[in-house]
């Protein structure tokens, strides 16, 4: 019997698809310290690896959710040495082989342009889709999609694409993309021109953002093929470009020791004030998602996230709770009673040697008390 037409099509458009998914490598950066997490989020053991929702830490959830369409042995974190048995521990599925060590933490700049020079040299430029480890997502197989969509699009030509998601809120503390016109519609997604990034406006200007419909926020995944990456490094930081390049041949071959001297060159700097600010609309096309997104940087964004309604208490372990209202109280140890009456808007975290305890409005501040220990050489809490 004779297959219809548009089977065959649909087949070998399959064929192609399949390829291309199999070409592509999902690049989980590790790094971040999470100092607003703290007393939890520790330098022994950052907030990407702690179980912070349902007991999965972010970077469970992160794994979990490629999984659902994607093979982990294309997954690659990219950590320091000293966070590769939490890797090892709670993704056991990915390949040993696959985890990246990045040889001293030195800002995303650095960590983007090693990704890609690391992977440039094993896989001789395959599409790289770097993925943040830290983010809470509630629109997972809307994520994958766009994922496979950024990868169909990459293979085409050699544009970074950016997923990015609208504005919730007027948010300083995050990046904006402004998008120009519609280029195509994809099933559900709308891609965009790229016109400018503006990284952490003040208020009045984050405003006028939220109220645009031209203004996404940056949530810092991309798509691209590794040698276009390592082009623009070329072309904007073409200094650090070359130690990159001294990098990438030292990789796997050198010690330790000559590896981090070099690496040690890179200035830290981020990927959004080194490279994609410099970017114009030739360079990049923007992927409109409904992904649920938020970044878990400090705890009242957390909690928030873990409760339906403001007022609910987002709570962890089993503390005793009357009157309380709005609040997140974190129980840590399980001989521990955390017990709170009448009271409203708190952040409550108790771990083995510290105790945290602050109004909602001033949970960013967290930050503060981190740098107060590193000044008074408490270095035991850090």
């Amino acid at each position: 019997m004779l297959k219809k037409p548009g089977k065959v099509i649909n087949q070998k458009f399959r064929k192609v698809f399949d390829k291309i998914q199999s070409q592509t490598k999902y690049a989980i950066i590790c790094g971040g310290k999470g100092t607003r997490l703290w007393p939890l989020s520790r330098g022994s053991k950052p907030k990407q690896f702690q179980p912070l929702v349902h007991k999965k830490s972010t970077f469970e959830l992160m794994v979990s959710r490629l999984e659902k369409s994607f093979n982990p042995k294309d997954f690659f974190p990219v950590v320091s040495e000293e966070m590769v048995h939490w890797v090892t521990e709670q993704a056991p599925q990915i390949p040993r082989e696959n985890i990246i060590i990045e040889p001293d933490q030195r800002d995303t700049l650095a960590a983007i342009g090693f990704t890609a020079a690391v992977l440039e040299k094993k896989f001789s430029n395959p599409t790289v889709i770097s993925l943040w480890s830290d983010h809470l997502l509630k629109n997972e197989d809307e994520f994958c999609s766009s994922l496979k969509l950024a990868s169909d699009l990459v293979a085409g030509n050699d544009k970074i694409i950016e997923i990015d998601v609208k504005p919730a809120y007027p948010a300083t503390h995050l990046g904006y993309i402004e998008i120009g016109e519609k280029v195509t519609q994809k099933d559900d997604f709308s891609v965009f021109e790229f016109k400018r990034q503006v990284e952490k406006p003040d208020f009045p200007t984050a405003e006028r953002f939220f109220k645009s419909e031209k203004f996404l926020w940056h949530v810092g995944y991309s798509c691209w093929k590794a040698k276009t990456m390592l082009s623009h490094f070329d072309r904007f930081q073409p200094e650090i470009f070359k130690i990159l390049e001294e990098v990438q041949e030292l990789y796997g071959q050198a010690s330790k020791e000559k590896l981090l001297t070099s690496y040690q060159k890179i200035p830290k700097l981020s990927i959004d004030f080194g490279i994609l600010e410099k970017l114009s609309g030739k360079d990049q096309l923007v992927i409109a998602a409904k992904l649920g997104w938020s970044d878990i940087g400090s705890w009242d964004v957390l909690k928030d996230e873990l409760v339906e309604r403001k007022e609910e208490n987002a709570i962890h372990g089993e503390p005793m709770l009357m009157d309380v209202a709005d609040s997140l109280v974190f129980e840590s140890k399980e001989d521990k009673l955390i017990v709170a009456i009448g009271v409203k808007d708190l952040i409550i975290v108790d771990t083995e040697d510290a105790l945290l305890v602050c109004n909602k409005e001033n949970s960013q501040r967290v930050k503060e008390v981190v740098e107060e220990l590193k000044k008074t050489q408490k270095t035991s809490l850090l």
